[in-house]
Protein backbone atom coordinates (compact mmCIF):
# COMPACT_ATOMS: atom_id res chain seq x y z
CA UNK A 1 0.00 0.00 0.00
CA UNK A 2 1.32 3.64 -0.85
CA UNK A 3 1.37 6.17 1.59
CA UNK A 4 -0.65 9.31 -0.41
CA UNK A 5 -3.03 6.54 0.28
CA UNK A 6 -2.88 7.39 4.28
CA UNK A 7 -2.28 11.08 4.14
CA UNK A 8 -6.06 11.79 5.34
CA UNK A 9 -5.45 9.45 8.48
CA UNK A 10 -1.90 11.57 8.82
CA UNK A 11 -3.91 15.00 8.65
CA UNK A 12 -7.11 13.56 11.20
CA UNK A 13 -4.25 12.78 13.82
CA UNK A 14 -2.66 16.40 12.88
CA UNK A 15 -5.81 17.97 13.81
CA UNK A 16 -6.69 15.65 16.86
CA UNK A 17 -3.42 16.39 18.54
CA UNK A 18 -3.23 20.13 17.52
CA UNK A 19 -6.41 20.30 19.54
CA UNK A 20 -6.24 23.05 22.69
CA UNK A 21 -5.60 21.68 25.92
CA UNK A 22 -8.90 22.96 27.40
CA UNK A 23 -10.96 21.31 24.78
CA UNK A 24 -13.43 19.74 26.91
CA UNK A 25 -14.93 16.19 25.60
CA UNK A 26 -17.93 16.75 27.32
CA UNK A 27 -21.71 17.36 26.99
CA UNK A 28 -21.82 21.22 27.50
CA UNK A 29 -24.24 22.47 30.66
CA UNK A 30 -27.45 23.71 30.36
CA UNK A 31 -27.85 27.65 31.30
CA UNK A 32 -29.09 28.13 34.82
CA UNK A 33 -31.81 30.28 35.37
CA UNK A 34 -31.37 32.62 38.04
CA UNK A 35 -33.27 34.17 39.88
CA UNK A 36 -33.09 38.43 40.49
CA UNK A 37 -34.78 38.10 44.21
CA UNK A 38 -32.17 35.25 44.87
CA UNK A 39 -29.00 36.42 43.13
CA UNK A 40 -26.49 35.50 46.21
CA UNK A 41 -27.64 32.14 46.58
CA UNK A 42 -27.42 31.53 42.45
CA UNK A 43 -24.02 32.83 42.38
CA UNK A 44 -22.82 30.03 45.22
CA UNK A 45 -24.71 27.82 43.25
CA UNK A 46 -23.59 28.22 40.00
CA UNK A 47 -19.76 28.47 41.64
CA UNK A 48 -19.90 24.89 43.49
CA UNK A 49 -21.19 23.49 39.98
CA UNK A 50 -19.03 24.94 37.44
CA UNK A 51 -16.35 23.43 40.56
CA UNK A 52 -17.81 20.35 39.80
CA UNK A 53 -17.81 21.01 35.67
CA UNK A 54 -14.16 21.61 36.08
CA UNK A 55 -13.23 18.80 38.20
CA UNK A 56 -15.37 16.57 35.89
CA UNK A 57 -13.59 18.04 32.90
CA UNK A 58 -10.52 17.37 34.09
CA UNK A 59 -11.43 13.18 33.60
CA UNK A 60 -11.89 14.04 29.93
CA UNK A 61 -10.16 16.82 28.58
CA UNK A 62 -7.70 16.07 25.73
CA UNK A 63 -4.43 16.37 27.83
CA UNK A 64 -0.97 16.82 25.65
CA UNK A 65 2.43 17.02 26.13
CA UNK A 66 5.31 15.93 23.60
CA UNK A 67 8.37 17.61 22.16
CA UNK A 68 9.98 18.97 18.71
CA UNK A 69 13.53 17.96 18.18
CA UNK A 70 16.00 18.92 15.37
CA UNK A 71 18.77 16.31 15.21
CA UNK A 72 21.63 16.28 13.52
CA UNK A 73 25.14 13.91 12.54
CA UNK A 74 27.82 14.64 10.89
CA UNK A 75 30.38 12.08 10.05
CA UNK A 76 33.98 12.90 11.01
CA UNK A 77 35.50 9.94 8.19
CA UNK A 78 38.10 11.62 6.45
CA UNK A 79 38.27 12.31 2.83
CA UNK A 80 35.06 14.01 2.67
CA UNK A 81 33.87 17.15 2.26
CA UNK A 82 30.81 18.53 4.07
CA UNK A 83 27.51 17.50 2.17
CA UNK A 84 28.83 14.10 2.23
CA UNK A 85 29.67 13.85 5.91
CA UNK A 86 26.47 15.18 6.98
CA UNK A 87 24.54 12.15 7.46
CA UNK A 88 21.29 13.04 9.26
CA UNK A 89 18.65 16.29 9.29
CA UNK A 90 15.46 14.96 11.14
CA UNK A 91 12.95 17.01 12.45
CA UNK A 92 10.85 14.96 14.62
CA UNK A 93 7.77 15.82 16.85
CA UNK A 94 6.65 12.81 20.12
CA UNK A 95 3.21 13.64 20.62
CA UNK A 96 1.68 12.05 24.08
CA UNK A 97 -2.21 12.61 24.24
CA UNK A 98 -5.10 10.64 26.77
CA UNK A 99 -8.42 11.00 25.94
CA UNK A 100 -10.94 10.01 28.75
CA UNK A 101 -10.67 9.34 32.53
CA UNK A 102 -8.31 8.14 34.32
CA UNK A 103 -10.15 4.85 34.29
CA UNK A 104 -11.02 4.87 30.77
CA UNK A 105 -8.86 6.58 28.54
CA UNK A 106 -6.94 6.13 25.08
CA UNK A 107 -3.37 6.75 25.20
CA UNK A 108 -1.46 7.05 22.06
CA UNK A 109 2.32 8.37 22.04
CA UNK A 110 2.62 9.04 18.13
CA UNK A 111 6.32 10.01 16.60
CA UNK A 112 6.45 11.79 13.29
CA UNK A 113 10.01 12.05 11.86
CA UNK A 114 11.06 13.74 8.45
CA UNK A 115 14.70 13.85 7.35
CA UNK A 116 16.42 16.65 5.47
CA UNK A 117 17.84 15.90 2.57
CA UNK A 118 16.64 17.01 -0.51
CA UNK A 119 20.38 18.07 -1.63
CA UNK A 120 20.91 14.45 -2.15
CA UNK A 121 19.03 12.03 -4.76
CA UNK A 122 19.05 8.19 -4.96
CA UNK A 123 21.89 6.29 -3.96
CA UNK A 124 23.59 9.98 -2.79
CA UNK A 125 21.00 9.61 -0.07
CA UNK A 126 22.58 8.35 3.29
CA UNK A 127 20.00 8.15 5.97
CA UNK A 128 17.00 6.74 4.94
CA UNK A 129 13.80 4.86 7.34
CA UNK A 130 12.94 2.37 4.58
CA UNK A 131 13.72 1.22 1.51
CA UNK A 132 10.00 2.19 0.21
CA UNK A 133 6.55 3.38 1.30
CA UNK A 134 4.88 0.84 3.58
CA UNK A 135 3.01 0.11 6.65
CA UNK A 136 3.48 -2.20 9.16
CA UNK A 137 1.70 -4.35 11.08
CA UNK A 138 2.34 -1.91 13.95
CA UNK A 139 0.63 0.61 12.00
CA UNK A 140 4.15 2.26 11.36
CA UNK A 141 4.05 4.23 8.23
CA UNK A 142 7.22 4.75 6.81
CA UNK A 143 9.14 5.76 3.38
CA UNK A 144 12.86 6.97 2.22
CA UNK A 145 12.48 10.54 4.04
CA UNK A 146 9.32 10.01 6.61
CA UNK A 147 7.93 7.88 9.08
CA UNK A 148 5.03 8.06 11.28
CA UNK A 149 4.92 5.51 14.28
CA UNK A 150 2.62 4.49 16.86
CA UNK A 151 4.13 2.38 19.23
CA UNK A 152 1.87 3.13 22.08
CA UNK A 153 -1.56 3.34 20.88
CA UNK A 154 -3.98 1.50 23.19
CA UNK A 155 -7.61 1.81 25.44
CA UNK A 156 -6.79 1.41 29.06
CA UNK A 157 -9.82 0.31 31.44
CA UNK A 158 -8.73 0.45 34.56
CA UNK A 159 -10.65 -0.82 38.07
CA UNK A 160 -10.08 -1.60 41.60
CA UNK A 161 -7.87 -4.28 42.02
CA UNK A 162 -7.07 -4.65 37.82
CA UNK A 163 -6.49 -2.45 35.02
CA UNK A 164 -6.83 -3.74 31.09
CA UNK A 165 -5.42 -2.80 27.86
CA UNK A 166 -5.42 -3.27 24.20
CA UNK A 167 -3.56 -1.72 21.45
CA UNK A 168 -0.35 -1.05 20.68
CA UNK A 169 1.66 -1.29 23.75
CA UNK A 170 5.59 -1.50 25.05
CA UNK A 171 6.33 -3.95 28.15
CA UNK A 172 9.06 -2.72 30.17
CA UNK A 173 10.10 -5.64 32.03
CA UNK A 174 13.67 -6.16 33.58
CA UNK A 175 15.83 -3.96 35.53
CA UNK A 176 18.73 -3.61 33.48
CA UNK A 177 19.56 -0.14 31.95
CA UNK A 178 20.81 -1.41 28.81
CA UNK A 179 19.93 -4.71 26.98
CA UNK A 180 16.84 -6.69 29.05
CA UNK A 181 17.08 -10.15 28.43
CA UNK A 182 13.46 -10.58 29.73
CA UNK A 183 11.74 -8.17 27.48
CA UNK A 184 10.84 -10.73 25.33
CA UNK A 185 7.84 -9.20 23.31
CA UNK A 186 8.98 -5.28 22.07
CA UNK A 187 11.98 -5.74 19.41
CA UNK A 188 14.64 -3.57 19.19
CA UNK A 189 14.75 -0.42 16.45
CA UNK A 190 18.87 -0.84 15.18
CA UNK A 191 18.34 1.37 12.15
CA UNK A 192 20.92 3.36 14.00
CA UNK A 193 22.60 0.56 15.88
CA UNK A 194 22.16 2.17 19.49
CA UNK A 195 21.72 5.73 19.11
CA UNK A 196 18.00 5.62 18.97
CA UNK A 197 16.51 7.35 21.48
CA UNK A 198 15.06 5.52 24.66
CA UNK A 199 11.57 6.23 24.07
CA UNK A 200 12.02 4.98 20.19
CA UNK A 201 14.38 1.95 20.47
CA UNK A 202 11.79 -0.31 20.83
CA UNK A 203 8.63 -0.78 18.78
CA UNK A 204 5.28 -1.32 20.25
CA UNK A 205 3.58 -4.27 19.57
CA UNK A 206 0.03 -5.05 19.16
CA UNK A 207 -1.22 -6.95 22.09
CA UNK A 208 -4.10 -7.47 24.78
CA UNK A 209 -2.76 -6.86 28.73
CA UNK A 210 -4.01 -7.13 31.76
CA UNK A 211 -3.04 -6.38 35.26
CA UNK A 212 -3.81 -8.11 38.71
CA UNK A 213 -2.66 -5.47 41.44
CA UNK A 214 -2.59 -7.63 45.06
CA UNK A 215 -1.99 -6.71 48.34
CA UNK A 216 1.78 -7.64 47.98
CA UNK A 217 2.59 -8.49 44.10
CA UNK A 218 1.39 -7.52 40.58
CA UNK A 219 0.41 -9.92 37.56
CA UNK A 220 0.79 -9.05 34.50
CA UNK A 221 -0.41 -11.35 31.50
CA UNK A 222 0.09 -10.33 28.10
CA UNK A 223 -1.25 -12.13 24.78
CA UNK A 224 0.04 -10.93 21.75
CA UNK A 225 -0.99 -12.43 18.18
CA UNK A 226 0.89 -10.18 15.90
CA UNK A 227 4.37 -10.42 15.83
CA UNK A 228 6.37 -7.16 14.95
CA UNK A 229 10.03 -8.13 13.17
CA UNK A 230 13.17 -6.25 14.43
CA UNK A 231 14.03 -3.85 12.13
CA UNK A 232 17.88 -2.87 10.82
CA UNK A 233 18.82 -0.43 8.45
CA UNK A 234 17.99 -0.69 4.49
CA UNK A 235 20.45 -1.36 2.38
CA UNK A 236 22.98 1.38 0.98
CA UNK A 237 22.57 3.37 4.22
CA UNK A 238 24.73 4.83 6.35
CA UNK A 239 24.03 2.69 9.14
CA UNK A 240 23.90 -0.45 6.60
CA UNK A 241 25.71 -3.72 7.79
CA UNK A 242 28.19 -3.06 4.89
CA UNK A 243 31.21 -5.91 4.17
CA UNK A 244 33.84 -4.00 2.55
CA UNK A 245 35.52 -6.54 1.32
CA UNK A 246 36.86 -7.46 -2.44
CA UNK A 247 35.63 -11.08 -1.79
CA UNK A 248 32.37 -11.12 -0.70
CA UNK A 249 29.34 -8.70 0.16
CA UNK A 250 26.76 -9.07 2.33
CA UNK A 251 23.07 -8.35 1.53
CA UNK A 252 20.25 -8.60 4.60
CA UNK A 253 16.61 -9.20 3.54
CA UNK A 254 14.20 -7.11 5.07
CA UNK A 255 11.60 -9.65 7.02
CA UNK A 256 7.57 -8.70 7.72
CA UNK A 257 7.69 -10.91 10.74
CA UNK A 258 6.68 -14.60 11.07
CA UNK A 259 3.18 -15.59 9.78
CA UNK A 260 0.18 -14.40 11.74
CA UNK A 261 -1.52 -17.85 12.65
CA UNK A 262 -2.66 -19.09 16.04
CA UNK A 263 0.93 -21.38 16.28
CA UNK A 264 2.99 -18.24 16.12
CA UNK A 265 0.83 -16.13 18.58
CA UNK A 266 2.48 -15.01 21.68
CA UNK A 267 2.08 -15.41 25.11
CA UNK A 268 3.45 -14.04 28.71
CA UNK A 269 3.65 -13.58 32.27
CA UNK A 270 5.41 -11.40 34.75
CA UNK A 271 4.85 -11.63 38.90
CA UNK A 272 6.08 -9.23 40.76
CA UNK A 273 6.40 -8.81 44.65
CA UNK A 274 9.18 -7.71 47.36
CA UNK A 275 11.08 -9.44 50.11
CA UNK A 276 12.95 -7.89 53.03
CA UNK A 277 13.65 -5.07 50.77
CA UNK A 278 14.31 -6.48 47.30
CA UNK A 279 12.21 -6.34 44.24
CA UNK A 280 11.66 -9.66 42.43
CA UNK A 281 10.00 -10.42 38.86
CA UNK A 282 9.15 -14.13 37.58
CA UNK A 283 8.40 -14.55 34.18
CA UNK A 284 7.90 -16.93 31.15
CA UNK A 285 6.67 -16.87 27.68
CA UNK A 286 5.92 -18.47 24.79
CA UNK A 287 5.50 -17.22 20.99
CA UNK A 288 8.27 -15.77 18.08
CA UNK A 289 11.83 -14.81 19.28
CA UNK A 290 12.74 -10.88 19.90
CA UNK A 291 15.75 -11.56 17.64
CA UNK A 292 15.73 -13.05 14.42
CA UNK A 293 18.44 -15.59 13.20
CA UNK A 294 20.24 -14.49 10.49
CA UNK A 295 20.82 -17.19 8.04
CA UNK A 296 23.35 -16.89 5.16
CA UNK A 297 20.92 -18.01 2.38
CA UNK A 298 22.59 -17.48 -1.08
CA UNK A 299 25.61 -16.51 -3.38
CA UNK A 300 24.64 -14.09 -5.59
CA UNK A 301 27.60 -13.67 -8.80
CA UNK A 302 27.43 -10.86 -10.84
CA UNK A 303 29.62 -9.66 -13.82
CA UNK A 304 32.37 -7.89 -12.49
CA UNK A 305 31.02 -6.96 -9.48
CA UNK A 306 31.79 -8.94 -5.86
CA UNK A 307 30.12 -11.80 -4.46
CA UNK A 308 27.33 -11.22 -2.40
CA UNK A 309 26.21 -13.21 -0.09
CA UNK A 310 22.60 -12.89 1.14
CA UNK A 311 21.05 -13.01 4.50
CA UNK A 312 17.56 -13.45 5.68
CA UNK A 313 16.20 -13.23 8.90
CA UNK A 314 14.43 -16.07 9.99
CA UNK A 315 11.94 -15.91 13.47
CA UNK A 316 11.40 -19.11 15.16
CA UNK A 317 9.15 -19.81 18.33
CA UNK A 318 10.26 -20.48 21.42
CA UNK A 319 10.17 -20.35 25.25
CA UNK A 320 11.91 -18.31 27.65
CA UNK A 321 11.62 -17.99 32.13
CA UNK A 322 13.40 -15.27 33.52
CA UNK A 323 14.09 -14.06 36.68
CA UNK A 324 14.49 -9.98 37.80
CA UNK A 325 15.28 -8.62 41.00
CA UNK A 326 16.91 -4.84 42.40
CA UNK A 327 17.93 -3.78 46.21
CA UNK A 328 18.48 -0.11 47.00
CA UNK A 329 21.14 0.05 49.46
CA UNK A 330 21.86 3.25 50.45
CA UNK A 331 23.46 5.26 47.55
CA UNK A 332 23.45 2.27 45.78
CA UNK A 333 21.04 0.29 43.54
CA UNK A 334 22.00 -3.35 42.61
CA UNK A 335 19.94 -5.10 39.39
CA UNK A 336 20.23 -8.06 37.50
CA UNK A 337 17.96 -10.49 35.05
CA UNK A 338 18.08 -13.41 33.62
CA UNK A 339 16.58 -15.58 31.34
CA UNK A 340 16.59 -19.02 30.12
CA UNK A 341 15.84 -20.57 26.94
CA UNK A 342 15.77 -24.53 26.26
CA UNK A 343 15.08 -24.42 22.40
CA UNK A 344 16.51 -20.74 20.83
CA UNK A 345 17.77 -21.37 17.59
CA UNK A 346 20.69 -20.16 15.63
CA UNK A 347 22.83 -21.22 12.61
CA UNK A 348 25.67 -24.15 12.71
CA UNK A 349 29.30 -22.73 12.50
CA UNK A 350 31.28 -23.44 9.30
CA UNK A 351 34.99 -22.74 10.44
CA UNK A 352 36.04 -23.08 6.61
CA UNK A 353 37.44 -20.72 4.14
CA UNK A 354 35.08 -18.82 2.04
CA UNK A 355 35.11 -20.50 -1.33
CA UNK A 356 34.20 -24.25 0.65
CA UNK A 357 31.20 -22.61 3.00
CA UNK A 358 28.26 -24.40 1.86
CA UNK A 359 24.81 -22.52 1.61
CA UNK A 360 22.30 -22.23 2.93
CA UNK A 361 23.74 -22.21 6.35
CA UNK A 362 21.97 -25.08 8.93
CA UNK A 363 19.88 -23.70 12.02
CA UNK A 364 19.47 -26.08 15.13
CA UNK A 365 18.02 -25.20 18.25
CA UNK A 366 20.13 -24.99 21.94
CA UNK A 367 19.44 -24.46 25.40
CA UNK A 368 20.03 -20.97 25.73
CA UNK A 369 20.67 -18.19 28.54
CA UNK A 370 20.99 -14.28 28.70
CA UNK A 371 22.25 -12.41 31.65
CA UNK A 372 22.40 -8.57 33.14
CA UNK A 373 24.22 -7.31 35.91
CA UNK A 374 25.20 -4.34 37.22
CA UNK A 375 24.20 -1.57 40.01
CA UNK A 376 23.59 1.78 40.24
CA UNK A 377 25.87 4.24 42.27
CA UNK A 378 24.45 7.84 42.95
CA UNK A 379 27.94 9.47 44.03
CA UNK A 380 27.63 12.11 47.30
CA UNK A 381 29.80 14.34 45.01
CA UNK A 382 27.99 17.55 47.21
CA UNK A 383 30.49 16.31 50.02
CA UNK A 384 33.87 17.20 47.56
CA UNK A 385 32.85 19.78 46.23
CA UNK A 386 30.85 22.73 48.18
CA UNK A 387 27.72 23.90 46.43
CA UNK A 388 27.55 20.89 43.62
CA UNK A 389 23.47 20.51 43.44
CA UNK A 390 23.78 18.03 40.77
CA UNK A 391 23.12 14.38 40.46
CA UNK A 392 26.21 12.18 39.90
CA UNK A 393 25.51 8.42 39.03
CA UNK A 394 27.81 6.13 37.83
CA UNK A 395 26.42 3.21 36.12
CA UNK A 396 28.05 -0.23 35.77
CA UNK A 397 26.65 -3.03 33.58
CA UNK A 398 27.86 -6.70 32.47
CA UNK A 399 25.83 -8.24 29.69
CA UNK A 400 26.14 -11.92 28.54
CA UNK A 401 24.21 -14.16 26.57
CA UNK A 402 25.36 -18.33 25.19
CA UNK A 403 24.59 -20.90 23.30
CA UNK A 404 25.32 -23.97 24.76
CA UNK A 405 24.96 -26.67 21.95
CA UNK A 406 28.08 -27.47 20.84
CA UNK A 407 28.74 -26.07 16.75
CA UNK A 408 25.97 -23.46 17.40
CA UNK A 409 27.53 -19.55 16.52
CA UNK A 410 27.29 -17.85 19.41
CA UNK A 411 24.77 -14.95 19.65
CA UNK A 412 26.03 -11.94 16.55
CA UNK A 413 23.66 -8.96 17.96
CA UNK A 414 24.25 -8.77 21.49
CA UNK A 415 26.87 -10.85 24.04
CA UNK A 416 29.58 -9.66 25.96
CA UNK A 417 29.05 -6.27 26.75
CA UNK A 418 30.31 -4.13 29.35
CA UNK A 419 28.94 -0.66 30.00
CA UNK A 420 29.96 2.52 32.04
CA UNK A 421 28.12 5.43 32.39
CA UNK A 422 28.48 9.00 34.36
CA UNK A 423 26.12 11.56 34.40
CA UNK A 424 26.09 15.05 36.10
CA UNK A 425 24.67 18.19 36.48
CA UNK A 426 26.02 21.45 36.79
CA UNK A 427 25.56 25.52 37.26
CA UNK A 428 22.17 24.46 38.78
CA UNK A 429 20.90 21.93 36.29
CA UNK A 430 21.72 24.12 33.23
CA UNK A 431 24.55 22.02 31.97
CA UNK A 432 23.89 18.20 31.81
CA UNK A 433 26.68 15.94 31.14
CA UNK A 434 27.87 12.33 30.89
CA UNK A 435 30.53 10.27 29.34
CA UNK A 436 29.40 6.47 27.86
CA UNK A 437 32.02 3.58 27.08
CA UNK A 438 30.42 0.52 25.71
CA UNK A 439 32.67 -2.82 25.61
CA UNK A 440 32.62 -5.64 23.42
CA UNK A 441 34.95 -8.69 25.52
CA UNK A 442 34.54 -11.05 22.76
CA UNK A 443 35.74 -8.81 19.68
CA UNK A 444 37.44 -6.13 20.71
CA UNK A 445 35.20 -3.77 19.88
CA UNK A 446 34.66 -0.82 21.79
CA UNK A 447 32.06 3.15 21.54
CA UNK A 448 33.56 5.73 23.37
CA UNK A 449 30.22 8.33 23.42
CA UNK A 450 30.95 11.53 25.67
CA UNK A 451 28.05 14.10 26.09
CA UNK A 452 27.23 17.96 26.74
CA UNK A 453 24.42 19.99 27.03
CA UNK A 454 22.41 23.16 28.17
CA UNK A 455 19.21 22.97 29.56
CA UNK A 456 17.25 26.98 29.40
CA UNK A 457 15.04 25.31 31.67
CA UNK A 458 12.12 27.14 29.84
CA UNK A 459 11.46 23.75 27.93
CA UNK A 460 14.21 24.38 25.47
CA UNK A 461 18.02 22.42 25.75
CA UNK A 462 20.63 21.84 23.16
CA UNK A 463 22.87 18.82 23.61
CA UNK A 464 26.58 17.48 21.84
CA UNK A 465 28.06 14.78 22.17
CA UNK A 466 30.52 12.53 20.13
CA UNK A 467 30.99 9.01 19.38
CA UNK A 468 33.94 7.32 18.42
CA UNK A 469 33.40 3.39 17.30
CA UNK A 470 36.08 0.90 16.85
CA UNK A 471 36.10 -2.90 16.40
CA UNK A 472 38.17 -5.74 14.93
CA UNK A 473 36.96 -8.66 12.11
CA UNK A 474 37.08 -12.15 13.30
CA UNK A 475 38.69 -13.84 10.29
CA UNK A 476 36.78 -17.11 11.20
CA UNK A 477 33.50 -16.16 10.33
CA UNK A 478 31.20 -14.71 7.30
CA UNK A 479 28.95 -12.34 9.83
CA UNK A 480 31.65 -9.78 11.60
CA UNK A 481 30.54 -8.40 14.98
CA UNK A 482 28.15 -4.80 14.42
CA UNK A 483 31.63 -3.02 16.30
CA UNK A 484 33.46 -3.67 12.89
CA UNK A 485 30.74 -2.94 10.15
CA UNK A 486 30.53 0.49 12.14
CA UNK A 487 33.72 1.25 12.14
CA UNK A 488 34.21 4.39 9.93
CA UNK A 489 30.35 5.14 11.82
CA UNK A 490 32.54 7.68 14.21
CA UNK A 491 29.64 11.15 14.64
CA UNK A 492 29.60 14.27 16.06
CA UNK A 493 25.86 15.00 16.61
CA UNK A 494 23.91 17.89 17.90
CA UNK A 495 20.35 17.97 19.41
CA UNK A 496 17.80 20.74 19.45
CA UNK A 497 14.85 20.23 21.41
CA UNK A 498 11.89 22.06 23.13
CA UNK A 499 9.59 20.35 25.36
CA UNK A 500 6.05 21.20 25.75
Amino acid sequence: MRLPAYLTAIALLLLLTAAPAGFDLAKPAQAAEISEHNEDEATAEAENESEDQEDDAEATLLNLKGFIEFQSFLNTYRDQNFTAANKKNELRARMESKIGADDLHLFMAADLSYQFQFWKEGLDKDYRYAADARVKRNLRITSQDFEAAFNELYLNISREGYRLRMGNQIYSWGTADGINATAYFNPYDLREFVFRDDDEFRYGVPSLSAMLFGNDYTLEAVFAPVHIPMQLAPENNFWSLRQDEILYRIHFAESDGINVEPGNFAYGARLSTSLKGNDFSFSAYHGPDREPVLVPEAVKVRPNQPVSVNIEQQYFVVDYIGLDFSRTMGDLVIQGEIAYSPDKPNIIEQNKPFMQVRFPYQVERSSYVSYAVGFNYFIPLHRLLEGHDGESVFTFEWFQSKFFKKGVSQPYLFSDLLTFRYEDTFYRGHIPVSVTTLLSTRNGGRLFRPKIGWDFQNGMSLELSYAGISGEKDVHELLQNSFYYYRNNDLVMMNLRYEY
